[in-house]
């Protein structure tokens, strides 16, 4: 005969579910008021210095508490400057039920930072107000009998006020005994950032720089200290030149983060570096490397130009330093070396090698290009920059700016057999070099780095007729 079981059996059984529920319930009604959402918000506040919105708090046993709609709005943009999905925190389940509120692990899920550039050029960051100090009205007695052995004071002008009418304003002393740092007492947690991005972005609309998919595993050590590493799927600067697969590791001990062992692939070549930033106004950084094997022709591509062919190994170093928020004050320099490559088919080269019936430009060999310049006061300054090939050299140096803008003083020489080859009226617009024989002509470079423009067409054509024109007038003076 089966026996029956008894009903408080059964509510026994389920008795720790229903309490558990219940306070799971409770718990989220909690997290959930208004309370405990201004209380969330002030912290992320604290932790970032950056005004904060939330829109919703939650928390269950398996994700721990989670912060959703977390975003920064920017006074000077349309867009916030950070939106984060889910901000979400881990806790031991025992620590909870002793009372101890420590995380375990922090996730901050998709987050994105929209940074336009201001309309007077600078990148600002979106920070909280400073409460102004507080004032104290100290009220000014005026005495009536002087001290014994103290001469009267003379008597004050008929247009200064009276000094009971006039009080006194001050701040308020600040202690002059150093506060000592506090003690570091918070245990170690993890952090980890998933599937972020990041746009700068120009007054002009344009990208200046791109990141794509932004991972972050980390470790917070004594409220002072965190490291870990970092992997990004994709940089793009200017919307031209990418970086792939990038890693680096990173220690953040406040207010600075040094990077080491920065690794990417950038138009199939490596780039290796290192650097700093401090994370605290005015924003200082300073970055060192350099780059081999990097492929001309994948890097034109890059640069938009996929008409456009070509072979040679590039490498160089590069180095930069300064305050971010100020680009103007940033200095650096860059050096680039390519050795035994080609061009075919450039949309500047081909256009001027067809003018000038130089086949020579349409499809190039390279025997060396070489690149030097010097960042400062917001422009790259090209001291040296030169392409060499058989019969062929190419020579310019000016500034291209921040912004992609270019504004070159360049120089086309021709080998002495070559420049016999031009044209009579093309022929007579180039100079002869005193010492070599060899033929060149200056003309200007402008426009923006991805769409090159150049005078060399105007100046060929004005010197080829000035110089026709001064023939004929030879001829008159003859007569």
């Amino acid at each position: 005969m089966k026996k029956r079981s008894h009903p408080w059996i059964t509510w026994l059984v389920l008795l720790p579910f229903l309490l558990f529920g219940l306070g799971l319930l409770c718990a989220n009604l909690y997290v959930q008021s208004a309370k405990m959402r201004e209380f969330a918000r002030s912290q992320v506040e604290s932790a970032l210095q950056m005004p904060v919105d939330i829109t919703q708090t939650s928390v269950t046993p398996w994700s721990g508490f989670s912060i959703k709609g977390v975003t920064v709005e920017h006074p000077e943009q349309e867009a916030p400057f950070l939106a984060v999905k889910r901000f979400r925190v881990q806790f031991g389940m025992t620590d909870l039920m002793r009372g101890v509120f420590q995380p375990r692990i922090v996730h901050i899920e998709n987050p994105a930072i929209l940074w336009v550039q201001s309309d007077n050029g600078q990148w600002e960051l979106p920070r909280l107000e400073k409460p102004a100090p507080l004032l104290t009205q100290v009220e000014v007695v005026p005495q009536t009998t002087p001290p014994p052995d103290t001469p009267p004071s003379p008597s004050p002008s008929p247009t200064a006020p009276s000094p009971s009418l006039a009080p006194v304003t001050q701040l308020e002393p600040e202690s002059t005994t150093p506060t000592p740092d506090p003690t570091p007492t918070t245990p170690t947690f993890k952090v980890h950032i998933d599937e972020g991005l990041a746009r700068l972005m120009q007054k002009n609309g344009r990208a200046l720089l791109s990141i794509d998919g932004l991972n972050v595993r980390s470790r917070v050590a004594n409220d002072s200290l965190a490291f870990g590493t970092i992997a990004i799927d994709q940089v793009r600067c200017h919307d031209g030149l990418r970086l792939q697969d990038i890693t680096a590791d990173f220690m953040h001990y406040p207010p600075v983060i040094g990077l080491e062992a920065v690794n990417a692939s950038v138009a199939g070549g490596q780039l290796t570096a290192r650097g700093t930033l401090q994370t605290l106004p005015p924003s200082n950084a300073r970055l060192e490397g350099s780059f081999t094997e990097v492929d001309l022709g994948l890097l034109l591509e890059d640069l938009g130009m996929n008409e456009a062919a070509g072979g040679g190994k590039f490498a160089g170093s590069f180095a930069m330093e300064g305050p971010l928020d100020y680009p103007d004050q940033l200095t650096g320099f860059t050096k680039v070396a390519l050795n035994d490559g080609y061009i075919r088919d450039h949309p500047f080269l081909t256009p001027l090698g067809n003018a000038l019936s130089i086949n020579e430009l349409t499809n190039l060999p390279i025997d060396q290009i070489a690149i030097e310049g010097n960042l400062r006061d917001g422009q790259i300054f090209l001291e040296k920059c030169r392409l060499d090939s058989n019969r062929v050299a190419l020579s310019a140096g000016g500034i291209v700016t921040l912004d992609g803008l270019i504004d070159l003083q360049a120089r086309l020489a021709l080998e002495d057999g070559l420049v016999d080859r031009l044209p009579g009226i093309v022929r007579r617009s180039f100079t002869r070099d005193a010492e070599t024989g060899n033929g060149y002509l200056a003309f200007e470079i402008t426009g923006e780095v991805d769409h090159p423009k150049t005078d060399l067409l105007d100046k060929m054509v004005n010197q080829a007729i000035g110089s026709a024109t001064e023939g004929l007038l030879e001829k008159f003076r003859g007569k």
